[in-house]
Formats: structure tokens, C-alpha cells, sequence
């Protein structure tokens, strides 16, 4: 019922055109699983050392004369791991078809998938499960789906290995069952593979550790103790290599970070804001309320509930502080993931302390839902649904460009669309959007006027300080072309000029 629900919801919204990410990934998985499973076409370890260690220098990058960055799975995955691309080389070939549905339907699996753990994840934990609770943990599981799933991107799949390794360890702390170690060893080792904070809940799992000993574990300076973490991180780290060799063979697993390093030096990252964190705020004042009740009611089982806390808590305050980039709602999804189980967990402890609190338990899901409700609005999600206008932009386009050659801000959006008949090259638009640059050979330079002549140039709406104020730069460049303003669009017929505007 709860994916039929979802399905329902994000039906509309995988008919939207895709973003940049988006065409970028899907590029990306058109490449092939095993492209993708070994990371072929990326530079090698060697290579890509050569290229960091020629931007330090700041001399001309040396690329192999075969590579090609059009071809490159981890640049086209944006320096991220392989598992969306693996989804959907896997299902999108399954429909032969190219629609943004079918592109984005192995995210429906992905909903079907997190469901699945959440509620294996709160029959872990509650040990007399109420229908109450479940509806508790299905009202949330529906709402966060909605949030992580409605675009082609790694958040949906990373919430639900951090859900699985949470049941996992709070299991294997339980009784020390050795399946579930190994499955929590794989669970984690799936949230490295799915994206890069995987690495967080390494540490979250660890700190997990450290406060609740496994079973006949004294202290952490005990042998034993640090035998199980050795064993364990070994076993992870195994699993990594047999889900992504790619990580070590071209070690991808360590090029993002440096990538990542090197960007934020350079000032090259989005900055935060606080609009994100207000968004989650309804929906997570009921988890804030239900970890408070179970520390309050059920102090004596933290071991068993504490491991879905601290991995929850941890991954949101290091997502928050420490990630140099602009933050949106889907990011923080996998910290709340494991956190919603704790919900029916609560409800069902309040429930069972008393049944005459059927009603009250009644009253709390039905304001749960109205949070969960104004969360997803709250979202914007709803507001991709005008999809009219940059779909008749495009159509637009086809006719305007012609045979020209058009130089484009996000490219790849309209190549997709477009089709590979038009000629269209990539331009970047510096941040405060006064120069263009192009791209070659792994460096920036700026577009010359010689560049434009005979061209058109299309920057999309979302540059909205270009469209509020155009800078010298852009004046100097552009002033000469004809304008053409469009809803979604701004496109610079530089074919006829026309003298310069002050």
C-alpha cells in the first residue's frame, strides 16, 4: 500500500525534465555496468596524480592522448560511487526506451527497497509491534521516499543501507549473531559504494562501538575488542573492493576526496543556507520527540535502540557542519532513515504502557502525517510540475538553432533533449556570472568574442543574477548579439549584430 502510495506521488514527477545530475548519471550508466563496476575509461592513479600535481603547479594538464572526459563514468558521476549508475544501466535497457520515466524507474525499486528496510528495521527493534507503530513507521516511510526518490540521485539507496546497518548492528549487539555482522559489514560497505558519506556511517558504526561493547567485550583496550573492528573494517573493506573494483583499480575511492579538498581551496563549493533545515524541521519534530520518550521510558535498552540514534545523529551533524557544499532536503534523508524506525518504536512503547492511550497514539499519527504532509510541500517537489514551459523552450530551440553551432550553459540538459544532430559545445559561467568559460584539456579559459560570432549562446533561467543585471563582462562579450528572451531561457543570436547597449 505504501508503494503504491509513493508510486502514485512520484509518477508525475519522473516526467519532468531532468536536471544537470541527472543527465550527467544517466550518461554516466549509458556507458555500461561493467564501464561503470571497473571505472574503465578513468585516468589511472598515476594519471590522475600527474593531473592534480600539474593544477598545483599550475602548468598545462597532461592528459593521455587516448582519454576523453566525455567517456570518463566517474567524471560523468561527478567524482561520486557507482550504485545509481549500476540501478539504472540495470532497469533502463528492461523498458528499451529513453523517456524520463523509464530513466528514472529504478528509483520506484529504490522505494520498494527502503520500505522493506524500514520495516524490517522496526521489527528489530520493537519486540510487541503495534498496528499503530507500523503506521507510524509507514506514514514516514511514505514521506521520506518522496523526498529521496523523485529525482535520479544517490540519497534514496544510501537511506536504505543506513537503515539496514542500524537494524544490523543493533542485532548483532543484541546476541552477537554472526549473520548479522556480516550483513552489516555488506550493508555498510553499500553505503560506501552508493555515495561517499558511506564514510560516516563507518564512523558512526565505530562510535556505535565504542559506547556499546559487543557482547563479552570488557573495554576497548581489551584484544577482543579491537579483533572484532579489525575483522570487521576488513570484511567492509572487502566488500567495497567486490562491489566497486573500480575504487582500487583506478582508486576512485580516494580521487573524491582530493576532488573534493581541492574545490573547497579553491573556493569552488556552494555555500550553505539555512532554507534545508527549516524545510525538515516538521518532520522532525516527532523524531526529536521519540528519541526523548524512549531515553525517558526505555533507558535500559539504549543498546538495542541507541545504534539507530548515533548513526542517525551523527551522519545529520557531519552532513550539516562539515559538507562544504549547498544543502537540500534529500541529503539529509539518509540521517532520518534509520531515526523514523525509532518513531513506531515510541509509539508503540506509549501505546503498551497504557491502552487507553489508543486515541492519544490516534491523534499523534494524524498530526505526524500533517508534519510529514507540510514537509513534502514545504519541499517544493510540487512546483517541477509546470513542466510546460522548458519543454516548449526546447522545442523552441530545435528550430532556432538549426544547423548553427550553439555554445550552452548546462549542455548536457540540451543535448539530451535536443539530440545528438546538434552541435552544441559546453560553456561554465563563473559565480558571479559575468564571464563564460570553456573547457579543454582538463582547464577553464574564457570564451573571446571570435568564439561567439556566427553562434548563438544559451544560458538557462536559474542564473538569476544574469538575468537580473548582465556585468561588463557579459556586455563585452554578448552586447552585440541579438536577445532573445524565453521563459526558461535566455539565447544570444550572435549571427546579427546589433551595436552595443550601454
Amino acid at each position: 500500500m505504501g508503494w503504491v502510495a509513493v508510486i502514485l506521488a512520484l509518477w508525475p514527477l519522473h516526467n519532468t525534465i531532468m536536471n544537470l545530475d541527472e543527465v550527467d548519471y544517466y550518461n554516466a550508466s549509458r556507458l555500461g555496468l561493467v564501464t561503470n563496476y571497473i571505472d574503465r575509461g578513468s585516468l589511472s592513479p598515476l594519471e590522475f596524480f600527474g593531473f592534480i600535481n600539474s593544477k598545483r603547479k599550475g602548468v598545462e594538464p597532461a592528459y593521455p592522448p587516448q582519454y576523453d572526459e566525455q567517456k570518463d563514468p566517474l567524471l560523468l558521476r561527478h567524482y561520486h560511487p557507482p550504485f545509481i549508475a549500476y540501478v539504472t544501466a540495470a532497469t533502463t535497457p528492461l523498458l528499451n526506451s529513453e523517456s524520463d520515466r523509464a530513466i528514472r524507474i529504478g528509483q520506484l525499486l529504490g522505494v520498494l527497497a527502503f520500505l522493506c528496510a524500514l520495516f524490517y528495521a522496526y521489527r528489530q527493534l520493537s519486540d510487541a509491534p503495534t498496528l499503530a507503530g507500523m503506521l507510524a513507521v509507514l506514514v514516514f516511510g511514505i514521506g521520506l521516499s518522496y523526498l529521496a526518490f523523485y529525482s535520479l540521485s544517490n540519497h534514496g539507496w544510501l537511506s536504505v543501507w543506513t537503515t539496514l546497518a542500524a537494524a544490523f548492528l543493533s542485532r548483532w549487539l543484541k546476541d552477537g549473531d554472526r549473520r548479522a555482522g556480516l550483513l552489516l559489514c555488506a550493508s555498510v560497505a553499500l553505503t560506501v559504494v552508493s555515495l561517499e558519506t558511506g564514510l560516516v556511517v563507518v564512523a558512526a558504526v565505530l562510535l556505535a562501538l565504542l559506547i556499546w561493547k559487543p557482547l563479552g567485550v570488557s573495554g576497548i583496550r581489551s584484544l577482543s575488542f579491537w579483533r572484532y573492528v579489525l575483522i570487521g573494517t576488513g570484511l567492509t573493506a572487502l566488500f567495497v573492493v567486490l562491489f566497486w573494483p573500480g575504487s582500487v583499480l583506478k582508486a576512485s575511492f580516494f580521487k573524491t576526496p582530493i576532488v573534493i579538498f581541492y574545490r573547497s581551496l579553491q573556493g569552488q563549493e556552494y555555500r550553505r543556507t539555512l532554507a534545508p533545515f527549516l524545510t525538515l524541521l516538521p518532520i522532525s519534530l516527532p523524531v526529536i520527540a521519540a528519541c526523548a520518550w524512549l531515553f525517558y521510558a526505555h533507558r535500559e535498552k539504549t543498546r538495542s535502540f541507541g545504534p539507530f540514534m548515533v548513526i542517525g545523529v551523527v551522519y545529520a551533524i557531519i552532513i550539516i557542519v562539515v559538507t562544504p557544499f549547498g544543502l537540500v532536503p534529500q541529503y539529509l534523508v539518509p540521517a532520518l532513515a534509520p531515526l523514523a524506525c525509532m518513531v513506531g518504536l515510541a509509539v508503540d512503547s506509549f501505546v503498551s504502557a497504557r491502552p487507553a492511550r489508543t486515541t492519544a497514539a490516534a491523534a499523534l499519527l494524524v498530526i505526524m502525517a500533517a508534519l510529514v504532509v507540510t514537509t513534502a510541500w514545504a519541499s517544493k517537489l510540487h512546483t517541477m510540475l509546470d513542466d510546460a514551459a522548458p519543454r516548449e523552450d526546447i522545442a523552441w530551440l530545435k528550430g532556432v538553432i538549426g544547423e548553427r553551432e550553439a555554445l550552452m550553459n548546462g549542455a548536457q540538459i540540451y543535448q539530451h533533449y535536443l539530440g545528438p544532430d546538434y552541435k552544441i559545445r559546453p560553456i561554465d559561467l563563473s559565480f558571479d556570472e559575468d564571464q563564460i568559460y570553456v573547457r579543454e584539456k582538463g582547464k577553464y579559459r574564457l570564451v573571446t568574442p571570435e568564439e561567439v560570432a556566427g553562434r548563438m549562446v544559451v544560458i538557462p533561467s536559474y542564473r538569476t543574477r544574469l538575468f537580473s543585471r548582465e556585468g561588463e563582462g557579459i556586455r563585452a562579450l554578448l552586447g552585440r548579439c541579438r536577445r532573445l528572451d524565453r521563459a526558461t531561457l535566455r539565447v544570444y543570436d550572435c549571427s546579427a549584430m546589433t551595436p552595443a547597449q550601454d
